[in-house]
C-alpha cells in the first residue's frame, strides 16, 4: 500500500472515511518519516503527529494479526495468545483514546468521530471476549478431557 496525493487531500479522503485511506496514512513508515524530518525540516510538532501515527498503526496491527508470531519489526501484528502483550497494549491504548480530542482547521474543539467511540467499544470487547475465553471455554474443554 502507498501513500497517494490523493489521500492527502483531505477533501476527498476525509469525506469518505475509508479504512484503507487510514491504514495507508497511519503506518509506521509514515510515522518514522515524520520523525526524520522532524529534526530538520519540520515543526518539533511533527514528532508527536508521529509519535501518535506509531501508535495508531500498532493498534491496527494488534487487531489484524493472523499468524502465531509477530511479523519482524511489528511486534503487535501476531494472533492473540495468554503469553502476547496485546492485553496490556489495549489498556494502554484505551486510556489514550479516551483523551484524544479532535479540533478543525481553525484549531477549534469538534465533537468527536464516531471512529473514537468505536475503538473503545472494540477494545473494551476483546477484553470481555478474552477474560470469558480464558475463564469458561478452558474450563469447559478441561471438564470434557476428564
Amino acid at each position: 500500500m502507498q501513500l497517494t496525493k490523493e489521500d492527502l487531500m483531505l477533501q476527498k479522503s476525509y469525506m469518505k472515511m475509508r479504512v484503507c485511506v487510514a491504514a495507508r496514512t497511519l503506518r509506521y513508515t509514515m510515522a518514522a518519516a515524520l520523525e526524520t524530518f522532524s529534526v530538520s525540516t519540520f515543526s518539533s510538532d511533527a514528532l508527536h503527529t508521529a509519535q501518535f501515527v506509531e501508535q495508531v498503526d500498532k493498534l491496527f496491527d494488534s487487531v489484524n494479526g493472523r499468524t502465531p508470531y509477530p511479523e519482524k519489526g511489528k511486534d503487535m501484528r501476531a494472533c492473540v495468545s495468554r503469553t502476547s502483550k496485546h492485553r496490556d497494549f489495549w489498556y494502554s491504548m484505551l486510556k489514550k483514546i479516551r483523551m484524544w480530542n479532535f479540533f478543525d482547521r481553525n484549531g477549534k474543539k469538534v465533537t468527536a468521530p464516531r471512529c473514537k467511540m468505536g475503538w473503545i467499544q472494540s477494545i473494551e470487547g476483546f477484553h470481555n471476549d478474552l477474560g470469558y475465553m480464558q475463564t469458561k471455554l478452558v474450563s469447559n474443554f478441561l471438564g470434557q478431557e476428564q
